[in-house]
């Protein structure tokens, strides 16, 4: 059954306020996967992007979730198919792709950084994932100084290989990787509190 031209999802009305409206379905992009959306989860930058920017009015709420494929771009290079069950994130509040966020019936998700939903998940768990594991990627990549690899051109997340034996650096050949994690100079720094 082909998906409605019409559904139903959380826009920004104003800086403060957002509300269920009635949207046209998202357009689908070449790298970019249509998913009916099944579950979805909160995050603090969700209410963050109601409450704030002037900019955000008209936007699509929302980053997490979980769905099921419905249609595939044509450069998405990841082996998704319709029927898949998959989760991961996307831009909400995205004010240059306004129909960008996952609160809403269907959604239109970046199709290489997603993933399937590994089948000893529920829908409602697989949505926790997408924004709490690119935090961890990233937090743990800067923690740890891992670089990123330079050269890296393809989002490809299976290939990590140690850049020499012994060494706790990994060349990591990913686009994703490297937009996650701020540049050297932007590192995080954790510390332990001192002994009292």
């Amino acid at each position: 059954m082909a998906p409605p031209s019409e559904i139903k999802a959380i826009v920004i009305t104003k800086p403060g306020l957002a509300g269920i409206q009635t949207v046209n379905l998202p357009a689908l992009r070449e790298d970019y996967i249509l998913v009916r959306t099944t579950a979805v989860a909160l995050n603090p930058t969700d209410w963050k992007h109601v409450k704030g920017i002037d900019g955000n009015t008209g936007c699509r709420v929302g980053c997490d979730y979980a769905g099921i494929v419905e249609q595939v771009g044509s450069r998405v290079t990841k082996a998704f198919a319709p029927g898949d069950r998959i989760c991961g994130f996307a831009h909400g509040a995205n004010s240059v792709q306004p129909e960008d966020g996952t609160f809403a019936e269907y959604i239109v998700v970046k199709g290489d950084v997603q993933i399937k939903t590994p089948d000893n998940l529920s829908d409602e768990e697989a949505a926790t994932l997408g924004v709490g594991i690119s935090t961890v990627v990233s937090l743990s990549l800067c923690y740890l100084d891992i670089p990123i690899h330079p050269q890296a051109k393809e989002i490809n997340p299976d290939r990590l290989t140690a850049q020499q034996p012994n060494e706790n650096r990994l060349k990591v050949s990913t686009k994703t990787s490297s937009s996650l994690c701020p540049r050297p100079a932007n590192r995080a720094t954790i510390t332990q509190p001192p002994s009292p």
